[in-house]
């Protein structure tokens, strides 16, 4: 089986190891390999990049508040240190 492999240019390639570099280490493998699948489409490989990881750390954040809040709904149940746990995790959220 042939693989093809793109021909890209010095600026591009720079700009693919910018745009992989600015992106956490868990999602660059799954960032390439969107990067490949657009190019293979003939979309924009480098922002194919930047939008994976835009969207992968929308959805952890969201996994992060998700686990935060109580299920059914019962917030008058939560001690004073839940409540306080909650803020600091949010705020730190919100600052990342």
């Amino acid at each position: 089986m042939d693989v093809l492999y793109p021909e890209v240019d010095e600026k591009t390639l720079g700009l693919i190891k910018i745009s992989l570099f600015r992106i956490p280490k868990r999602f660059r493998e799954d960032a390439f390999q969107e990067m490949w699948v657009a190019h293979l489409e003939g979309r924009c490989p480098i922002n194919a990049i930047g939008d994976y990881g835009d969207k992968e750390a929308l959805h952890e954040g969201r996994e992060a508040t998700h686990a935060l809040f109580p299920q059914d709904g019962s917030w008058d149940s939560l001690s004073p240190l839940e409540h306080i746990k909650i803020e600091q995790t949010l705020s730190s959220l919100a600052l990342n």
